[in-house]
């Protein structure tokens, strides 16, 4: 590792830098990633020696043999993923329950990220943040962020911290960190359903891009939001309290309805920008889907609903749609 990467950190730097430092190459190379030694003379497999080899070379090209040198293998020193998961399994531990399930997981993720990059939904980008995570000040946060479900790393939208207030009441729900939600998909906040009963309730079944929040655990707890009886409105805050979107229009006077954003040109308030449907039909529910894309950009509320039935009222539902713009 000493003669690795002393050659790396020698030979790739500015635009074709590596590592941090000589430090952090040393840790990726003899603790975190742990790379087998290999040959002599090896100009491929996930090894020390195809690394230093090419780290060498760099000496003449950096540009064309940077990449292979560093952590990532360049898909040359090993496979992309081989290199990820030798670093989330020894840096990370605990993230995937072994290696196969890394390499499972590492499959799904695009490959034509760029080399050192620590933003975009590459397995480029969380090969980043799995060779910071053990230097870093949070290594749990950094082995977060090279997850799969990494909040830099993906294209999702992080709601942790963010509210839905009821307006004419003092219900609020405070989402809770890692709430996650797809950019272009939907969260929805049921009132005190769980998932599976939710979409039998409603006679869906919600996408992969759908996150699904259960406020409370009985009805009328302090904490179950929505609490539809007629009149509310909701109101959409970030984690800093400035407001995303909202108050909505009104829920007709004893509830009993469904209203569904139809127009972004319109104010949240404006029943221009609203359809309202009979909550008795359930077809005029659309959780988890209806929306078009490419209207604003970001999160807003899309759909509130009361629930008919006797004791329903658990399926009570806001709904926030993420919009990743135009």
């Amino acid at each position: 590792c000493d003669l690795y990467c002393n050659a790396v950190t020698t030979n790739c730097t500015g635009g074709n830098q590596q590592y941090t430092d000589l430090a952090t190459c040393k840790q990726t190379c003899g603790a975190t990633a742990k790379w087998s030694l290999g040959q002599a003379g090896d100009v491929s497999g996930d090894s020390v020696y195809c690394r230093y080899a090419q780290a060498n070379s760099a000496a003449l090209a950096p540009a064309t043999f940077c990449g292979a040198a560093g952590p990532t293998g360049g898909n040359i020193c090993g496979g992309w993923c081989d290199s990820y998961c030798d670093m989330m399994q020894n840096g990370c531990p605990g993230t995937y329950a072994s290696t196969n399930d890394c390499l499972t997981a590492c499959g799904g993720f695009p490959t034509a990220g760029t080399i050192g990059s620590n933003t975009g939904n590459s397995v480029q980008c969380r090969t980043f943040y799995a060779v910071a995570a053990p230097a870093s000040a949070a290594p749990a946060t950094y082995c977060g962020y090279a997850s799969a479900v990494s909040s830099r790393c993906t294209n999702v939208t992080d709601l942790s911290g963010w509210k839905i207030e009821q307006t004419t009441s003092t219900q609020a729900y405070t989402f809770p960190p890692g709430t996650l939600v797809t950019t272009g998909g939907y969260l929805i906040l049921s009132r005190a359903s769980a998932k599976a009963d939710f979409e039998a309730f409603w006679g869906v079944t919600l996408g992969p891009n759908v996150t699904f929040v259960q406020s409370a655990f009985t009805a009328n707890s302090s904490t179950a939001c929505p609490q539809i009886n007629g009149d509310e409105s909701y109101l959409l805050r970030r984690a800093d309290t400035t407001t995303a979107d909202g108050p909505t229009v009104v829920m007709t006077t004893g509830g009993k309805f469904i209203f569904n954003r139809t127009d972004m040109t319109y104010a949240a308030n404006s029943s221009s920008g609203w359809s309202v449907g009979d909550y008795t039909v359930k077809a005029n529910a659309t959780p988890g889907a209806g929306q078009t894309p490419g209207k604003v950009t970001g999160p807003y509320i899309s759909e509130f609903a009361d629930a008919a039935g006797t004791n329903n009222f658990v399926y009570e539902y806001v709904e926030v749609f993420v919009d990743p713009g135009p």
